[in-house]
């Protein structure tokens, strides 16, 4: 019967560079061990991650391929001897009765779920970064921190997976102290007993970084100009091409950039901003951060 580690994210936690390293050595990997199962990864864009299977219960949207658990089944009994690690940061979303809805769905299996955490500041200014650049957002930090301030309730979200997957099955690392150089990799790799190959591994460059700051800020106007002025089709086209090039770095965003970056603020957030946020997250428990677990053997203490 296959162990299976379940890594939830959270997002901004290294989570693509995590999904990428084990889609990519696939099958060094399986040769000691370890099955990143092929079932389960949508059809197209996030190709490496298993979102097919967490959207499929959080119905965020619809899966690349409705029978996605039923493959994922017949994957687990073809590698029943291996340890299997499913990474998606859309299972975090999952709600008490969703969560529920996983664990029957692998019933049949010991399963332990692996969370990254970092200091709830940064990963809200981290994620604002993120949906600017990706999500079209153009909210001040101010109105997004008041809409999302929910989401660094950690203690709230560790508790719902350990009501039902159990306290000890719930493994927190801390990614503030894994972050530099393929340390976040390395770790992984230790904990999952696998240290030892990292020679007969590729390593890849960190994947979703955020650009520089003052780029973001340029987005993130650009997104306000888009979604609240009512411009013709063909200036609404050119305006999200500048979007593109600001976001690859090319040439044509580096000139946009150096040209209109004077006239722009320099930060994304304000200091009373970040002080609201502050305030809102000490009104939360914060228990999580006594249980980091950075050194822990993810295997069970059978080895299976």
């Amino acid at each position: 019967m296959a162990q299976i580690i379940l890594h939830i994210g959270l997002r901004k936690t290294g989570t693509t560079s995590i999904q990428k390293f084990l889609n990519k050595n696939y099958d060094a990997l399986l040769k000691h061990g370890l099955l990143y199962p092929k079932s389960g990864l949508p059809l197209k864009e996030s190709v490496y991650a298993h979102h097919d299977l967490a959207v499929s219960i959080t119905g965020i949207r619809p899966a690349t391929n409705a029978n996605c658990w039923q493959m994922l089944y017949e994957e687990l009994k073809e590698h029943h001897d291996k340890l299997v690690f499913i990474s998606s940061e859309i299972f975090s979303v999952a709600s008490p009765e969703q969560i529920e809805q996983i664990r029957n769905n692998l019933l049949a299996h010991p399963v332990r779920i692996l969370i990254y955490l970092r200091d709830p500041v940064s990963f809200m200014i981290s994620l604002y970064k993120e949906q600017i650049k990706a999500q079209n957002e153009w909210l001040t930090f101010g109105k997004f921190i008041r809409q999302r301030f929910s989401l660094v309730d950690f203690d709230r979200l560790i508790r719902n997976w350990k009501n039902v997957f159990g306290d000890s099955n719930v493994i927190l690392k801390n990614y503030d102290e894994l972050i530099s150089g393929n340390q976040l990799i390395h770790n992984l790799l230790d904990s999952l007993n696998l240290k030892n190959y990292s020679s007969e591994f590729s390593f890849l460059e960190n994947s979703n970084v955020s650009p520089k700051e003052k780029t973001v800020v340029m987005i993130r106007h650009l997104n306000l100009v888009r979604n609240l002025f009512p411009l013709p089709s063909s200036l609404k086209n050119k305006v999200r091409d500048h979007i593109k090039d600001l976001n690859k770095g090319n040439d044509h965003g580096k000139m946009l950039l150096s040209r209109y970056s004077r006239f722009l603020p320099e930060r994304l957030y304000t200091h009373h901003e970040i002080k609201w946020l502050e305030s809102k997250i000490h009104s939360f428990s914060m228990e999580y951060r006594e249980n980091y677990q950075n050194d822990i053997s993810l295997l069970t203490p059978d080895g299976s």
